[in-house]
């Protein structure tokens, strides 16, 4: 076999197409196999992000729905005591105004002792035990039905109070 030399004066063969043609085909492979791969990995992490953003998102749930509840509870403990609260002034209110009842028949109680008290100095003692039976036994049992729901009155302040306390 005789090999030749190129002449300088003669162009060089151009390369065989067909070698050439598989080195890009090998490269576009790799570029591409190297895409995948990169989307593959962006696509895990986007599916791993996504499920951290939903286990998240349970949690979030989970605990509104406690703090629902919980605002549930706290409302009905607040209307609880708003009717607590609101008794006590009505349980008194009541109380003051058995009180006014009281004294009222007590002052009614003193002008009949001393109607009686001024019939009798004046001599009149039968007029005076008339006032006194009659007039006078009439006050003493206002007097003691009006202690009577004083007491009352009082012992429905008194709970009311106590109700108040224990709801702490």
């Amino acid at each position: 076999m005789t090999i030749t030399e190129a002449r300088p004066d003669e162009p060089a063969a151009p390369p065989p197409t067909s070698s050439h043609a598989a080195l890009v085909a090998v490269i576009a492979v790799v570029v591409m196999l190297v895409a995948a791969l990169v989307f593959v990995l962006i696509g895990a992490g986007a599916r791993s992000d996504a499920s951290s953003d939903h286990d998240r998102a349970d949690a979030l749930a989970a605990r509104q729905a406690t703090l629902v509840h919980q605002q549930a509870r706290v409302d009905r403990q607040r209307v609880a005591l708003r009717k607590l609260t609101d008794a006590v002034p009505s349980k008194v209110g009541a109380l003051e105004a058995a009180l006014t009842d009281v004294v009222a028949a007590q002052n009614r109680f003193i002008d009949v002792v001393n109607q009686a008290s001024s019939l009798y100095a004046n001599g009149d003692h039968a007029g005076a035990a008339s006032a006194l039976q009659g007039d006078g036994a009439t006050t003493i049992g206002q007097l003691s039905e009006r202690n009577q729901k004083v007491q009352q009155a009082l012992q429905q302040a008194q709970a009311a109070l106590d109700a108040l306390k224990a709801a702490k």
